[in-house]
């Protein structure tokens, strides 16, 4: 079974220099972004020191709770629904039996 061979690149010094300013301004862009992430964590405002890790492990945490929260909100809204449908066809009965 034949391997291809990785293609050497060869880099020019304009080259590298466009690479790393392409690099910096995508590290600084994902840096903002982890810190308006940060920022929408109520568990790491007192935090003095943040961390990527410590960020995406609460956003994730953050996320679950969230998540469980509007599945439970869910649920509730479909009892009421349901409680609502059995209310009017208990009144529809009441009209029809009263004329």
């Amino acid at each position: 079974m034949a391997t291809k061979k990785k293609r050497v690149r060869v880099w020019t010094p304009e080259d590298r220099a466009a690479h790393r300013v392409f690099e910096k301004s995508r590290r600084e862009a994902f840096n903002d972004r982890l810190i308006d992430l940060a920022k929408q964590m109520p568990s790491l405002a007192r935090t003095r020191r943040l961390n990527k890790h410590m960020i995406v492990e609460q956003s994730i945490a953050r996320h679950i709770t969230q998540r469980k929260m509007c599945l439970s909100v869910a649920q509730e809204v479909r009892q009421i629904l349901t409680e609502r449908d059995e209310l009017l066809a208990e009144v529809n009965r009441w009209r029809s039996a009263n004329g």
